[in-house]
């Protein structure tokens, strides 16, 4: 719970949530959506590796698998063995107001754990990705660089509005896709629990059914899925 916290209080507890995930060709952030080690992110972060390493506040390094991603939405979505201590929940997303303070979470060229203010200078912009033109936008003025894609943009209050996404380098300006749980791939994803939750360092096999994210228990095998049925996965479409 955040209510009645200072910022610097909420922001000290939504970084419980937040991760930096490592890729042989690059980092970015991740969050927590599900105490079932499941961490959403964007796809252009993860982009077609579908092992990662994810690495939480305390400096610890875990496994991850990609188990899920879509380009038109630049969304993906991934398990972890690391430890969640916390979820973050999403704001309504038609509650968000211009001239709102918010705060974005991330690791900006690889600082990790870097805190972000701003306000919100524009709401549901269109079109500013080419090939997103499903997800609507946030204009803000927060200075973000790489490494923030996939990190949180909070308000005060802790709720979730949107994702980071994009920036434009020589410019203060900056577009977070908007996330709220009425979203049909976040809230199938929000919705699902594990039959067993994974243990810290526990060898992650993961699978998609019927469109659903699922954990299987170890059967003695180390490590994840085999690569072949891991991109698979990634090209199953959002429900």
């Amino acid at each position: 719970m955040t209510e009645g916290l200072s910022l610097p209080d909420v922001v000290e507890e939504i970084m419980k949530a937040v991760v930096q995930i490592k890729t042989p060709g690059g980092q970015g952030t991740g969050f927590f959506i599900r105490d079932d080690g499941l961490v959403i992110t964007n796809k252009h972060v993860v982009g077609n590796d579908v092992f990662v390493k994810v690495r939480t506040k305390e400096g610890l390094e875990y496994d991850g698998q990609v188990c899920k991603g879509d380009s038109t939405t630049d969304y993906a979505f991934l398990f972890t063995n690391a430890p969640c201590k916390k979820i973050l929940s999403f704001a309504d997303s038609e509650s968000v107001r211009v001239a709102e303070t918010v705060v974005a979470i991330g690791h900006p060229y690889g600082y990790d754990f870097t805190v972000s203010e701003g306000i919100v200078s524009a709401i549901e912009r269109h079109e500013v990705v080419p090939g997103l033109n499903s997800v609507g936008f946030l204009q803000l003025d927060a200075g973000i660089n790489p490494g923030n894609s996939g990190g949180p943009l909070i308000r005060k209050s802790g709720e979730v509005l949107g994702m980071i996404t994009m920036t434009l380098l020589d410019e203060v300006m900056t577009w977070a896709a908007i996330l709220h749980a009425r979203q049909p791939c976040v809230a199938a994803e929000v919705s699902t629990r594990l039959r067993k939750p994974i243990a810290v360092g526990e060898p992650l096999r993961v699978e998609v059914k019927d469109g659903k994210i699922e954990a299987k228990e170890p059967e003695g095998l180390i490590g994840c899925v085999s690569v072949p049925i891991a991109r698979w996965m990634l090209s199953i479409p959002y429900s």
